[in-house]
């Protein structure tokens, strides 16, 4: 049965995610985290099974165990592909925060997990390989009984799927037993050239996941100088932001000093007309008006 994860695998691929796209808080990212782990573990499974459908076909001619085996291993490799996807975009999101060693760590943590079951895959693989290689050497010496060990290295490596070289191995001799071993390592051979294909694949992968390093260095290096450039804005921002506030305390320290200017202005004129009116005018008025006693002595 296909897995969820080769179902539906991620999307977005593998160009740079947009600079719009948010950062991850650390509860979210820690969910991504699991689901990458789940997913290992449903490789772990799958591992297994190949290695059980690897023991069947060896021992048994029954194509249905190959057909399994063959969307085993290809359900598998989407699940390979979906992890590797599920990790860049986890890188990608911490090169835009580079200060956070969290999130580098738990990167770390899962690519290093990641390359562990890829390379007991490619481990499994080989042994198979292996395995059929003598399985396709014991049945050739069915067919040609007088074989040296070096005509038999030969038949390992041939390609069986030639149908020349078919033929010539079959003209040795037409026995049924010898028939039916040839088509036995035609079987094998078609086996060992999956592996073969497998093998190459996880290689890819494992050159793929050091590339993500060399590329997310490079982002890295980006949201650094992106960094260091809102850096020397907010600097220079709040250089002007003191000038302002400076300017400000200034001319609030002016507008106080003037409005205690004016309010001595204004206390001065005030005492002035006080003292004008309470005292000097009424002076002027007695001298200018003589009481009537006096005006009556003069007459």
């Amino acid at each position: 049965m296909p897995s969820q994860h080769a179902q539906q695998p991620q999307a977005g691929g593998y160009g740079a995610a947009p600079a719009n796209v948010r950062i991850l808080t650390q509860a979210e990212f820690l969910e991504n985290v699991d689901e990458v782990s789940n997913a290992m573990k449903e490789l772990d499974g799958n591992i297994a099974r190949i290695a059980e459908l690897h023991q069947r076909a060896i021992s048994s001619t029954d194509q249905s165990i190959t057909a399994q085996l063959e969307d085993q291993v290809s359900n598998t490799q989407h699940l390979n592909h979906t992890i590797r996807q599920l990790i860049r975009r986890l890188e990608e999101d911490s090169a835009r925060r580079p200060s956070d060693d969290f999130k580098r760590k738990q990167i770390a943590r899962l690519k290093n997990s990641f390359k562990d079951r890829l390379n007991e895959y490619t481990q499994e693989e080989q042994q198979y390989k292996r395995r059929y290689q003598d399985q396709i050497g014991r049945q050739y010496r069915i067919v040609n009984p007088q074989a040296t060990e070096e005509e038999v290295r030969e038949a390992q490596e041939a390609n069986w799927g030639d149908e020349g070289v078919f033929q010539t191995a079959l003209k040795s001799n037409r026995a049924g037993a010898a028939t039916s071993a040839l088509g036995a390592v035609r079987a094998r051979h078609n086996d060992i050239q999956r592996i073969e294909k497998t093998i190459t694949e996880l290689a890819a992968m494992f050159t793929d996941l050091d590339q993500i390093v060399t590329l997310q260095a490079e982002q890295v290096n980006q949201v650094e100088q992106q960094t260091d450039n809102v850096k020397t804005d907010t600097e220079a921002a709040n250089v002007q932001l003191t000038k302002g506030i400076d300017h400000a305390r200034r001319a609030r320290k002016l507008k106080w000093v003037c409005c205690g200017i004016i309010t001595v202005i204004v206390l001065a004129l005030a005492l002035g007309l006080g003292i004008y009116f309470g005292a000097v005018k009424p002076n002027n008025d007695k001298n200018n008006n003589p009481p009537a006693a006096t005006k009556k002595a003069k007459l």
